[in-house]
């Protein structure tokens, strides 16, 4: 009896400890309550995945969807105001690249847990959606983003002769890259970055350039308009000014394709149908 007795008491700990084992597995699946987001696409990423109610903290350019409005600004995209992220105690903060890096180290350095998110590519955005959401505990609904992004991606019809694209982003000719979203999403609409050789995310083009491509489609996001574009010295025998075949902010939405987000295909489908349209 006290043989049984001992084997009873023995299951019983195994099963309190077993019990223990998945209540602490499951607390670190969900411990990540609040949330400060200073990347414009992560916050939309984290309202995608259903957990907007997490963020307690974000920087001004963090705009969408509109609920943001009512959450803390702590700094604008290149300055974080760590005071008062630090008075918000957050669990965890993402943050970009570039401008963010110096201030990511220093809220590590106050014990702070950081998650720094850069996609340069329709692959890294889908491996960036999987990070997210593995840390908040929404792998489903993570992949469920990523498969419908795919899909429509994968139900484009491209056009036979990809059109010669320049991509503008500042009016002081800004431009991309091979290492960019912008640049990888051209290319799956069925496009051509004329300044797809050069290894730089962002670069100042040259005006001769420009010319010497000569492209065909001209996207300005720049905030300048077609008009203003048209008048630039020598561009009014670019086959794209000649053609007109320029589009601006009227045309797409500039956050679909600034910021990879799960609307960024939205921007795509556009492009893809302005490519199309100019190879017929």
């Amino acid at each position: 009896m006290k043989r049984n007795g001992i084997i009873l008491i023995i299951v019983l700990i195994i099963i309190i400890c077993l019990t223990g084992c998945l209540a602490e597995n499951n607390k670190k699946k969900n411990d990540i309550e609040s949330i400060v987001v200073t990347s414009p696409e992560v916050a939309e990423v984290i309202y995608e995945l259903g957990s907007l109610d997490r963020i307690v903290g974000r920087a001004s350019y963090c705009d969408t969807p509109n609920q943001m409005d009512k959450i803390e600004i702590v700094g604008d995209f290149s300055t974080i105001d760590i005071e008062k992220v630090l008075d918000i105690s957050p669990d965890i903060v993402f943050t970009a690249n570039m401008e963010q890096e110096s201030q990511s180290e220093k809220l590590a350095n106050y014990g702070i847990k950081v998650e720094v998110i850069n996609s340069t590519s329709i692959e890294s955005f889908y491996d960036n959606v999987k990070k997210i959401a593995a840390i908040i505990g929404k792998e489903d609904k993570g992949n469920e983003i990523i498969s419908n992004f795919q899909k429509e991606l994968d139900s484009l019809t491209l056009p036979e002769n990809s059109p010669k694209v320049y991509f503008e982003i500042s009016p002081n000719l800004g431009t991309i890259g091979k290492p960019s979203f912008i640049s990888d999403a051209i290319t799956k609409a069925g496009g051509m970055n004329i300044f797809k050789s050069i290894n730089k995310s962002f670069l100042i083009a040259k005006n001769e350039d420009i010319l010497n491509f000569n492209p065909d489609i001209i996207i300005a996001l720049s905030g300048l308009s077609k008009d203003e574009i048209t008048k630039r010295k020598g561009w009014n025998n670019l086959s794209a000014i000649r053609n007109e075949q320029i589009y601006t902010a009227e045309d797409l939405n500039p956050n679909h394709l600034f910021r990879c987000v799960p609307n960024s295909i939205e921007a795509i489908k556009i492009m893809n149908q302005i490519f199309l349209n100019y190879d017929k």
